[in-house]
């Protein structure tokens, strides 16, 4: 029997955000499944969610339905599949190879125990067990988790809610304080120019009323 692990992506339309969660909920319940993330924001004054969902393999096809009929369009919906029947025979094999190994190695301890052995026979042979413990707990769960991934497939919807229609003029909002606010700083910022001009006039009067006052002179 081939191992896939189904992965779903898609981007649905709905009249009401907040139903369509409730929805899916149910949906998910009912199928024996379980929400593994969910994300919801207000955008535009308007609800949004991303909603991740394990259903089992068996029944990804009904859910995707169930999902479709809750949607006024399906935006994207994007289905992928990775095959991991090899890999997963692969640590099968693997697997069998350490356990045999570590039986032999095993019945080593005893004899070498049992004789009455070196110390360090004894401990070089345990360290060997340890190790080879490691790789099959190691392989074990990897095997656990591909088979986990292959019965429950994913589900990622990202949900928008339909566009509703916006007034061509909106409302203007008035707000004295704001007013007053604008008012203030225009009459700063026009105060800060007339004294920044008053003291380029200050600083640059000598090179200016000398000249005039000669040709007044020479005038008189």
């Amino acid at each position: 029997e081939r191992m896939i692990v189904r992965t779903v992506d898609m981007m649905i339309v709905v009249d009401d955000t907040d139903v369509t969660l409730t929805a899916i909920h149910a949906l998910v319940k009912t199928h024996d499944g379980y929400i593994s993330g969910s994300h919801r924001w207000i955008s535009d004054d308007q609800p949004r969610a991303n909603i991740t969902l394990r259903v089992p393999a068996e029944s990804l096809d009904e859910v995707l339905d169930r999902l479709h009929n809750m949607a006024i369009k399906v935006e994207d919906e994007n289905i992928s599949g990775e095959d991991v029947t090899e890999e997963c025979v692969d640590l099968e094999a693997r697997l069998r190879n350490l356990e045999a190994t570590e039986k032999e190695l095993l019945i080593l301890l005893t004899e070498a125990r049992e004789n009455r052995g070196k110390a360090e026979d004894v401990l070089a042979i345990y360290r060997e067990i340890t190790d080879i413990r490691g790789q099959i707990e190691s392989l074990k769960g990897r095997t656990q988790y591909l088979e986990r991934s292959a019965a429950l497939a994913t589900i990622h919807v990202n949900i928008e809610p339909k566009e509703t229609a916006r007034a061509l003029v909106e409302k203007a909002k008035w707000d004295p304080m704001i007013t007053l606010n604008k008012a203030l700083r225009a009459f700063v910022t026009a105060f800060q120019v007339v004294v920044n001009l008053l003291i380029y006039v200050l600083i640059f009067s000598p090179f200016i009323l000398i000249p005039v006052l000669i040709l007044w002179l020479l005038m008189r």
